[in-house]
């Protein structure tokens, strides 16, 4: 099974950081699109349709956000 890494610590806060800027810039602040946040726990949450393709472009070289059919996979192998 491929390696599950988390939107966490200094690499979650810099995309964030750039979600957030292309948000304001590429797209006029639009409200579809900011759903992202850093919780206490230092990690990112909130996600939705709309922004994933723009998390997708930002972590590209670094990986993809988990299809339906990924996150299907690893709940099954983990026994949750």
């Amino acid at each position: 099974m491929e390696s599950i890494k988390i939107l966490k610590g200094d690499f979650g806060k810099a995309v964030l950081e750039e979600c957030n800027a292309r948000i304001k810039e590429d797209y006029h602040y639009n409200e579809n699109l900011k759903v992202l946040k850093y919780d206490e726990k230092d990690v990112i949450t909130g996600s939705n349709s709309f922004v994933l393709p723009l998390v997708n472009k930002i972590t590209s070289r670094q990986g993809h956000t988990a299809t339906q059919a990924e996150l299907e996979k690893i709940i099954k192998k983990s026994g949750f």
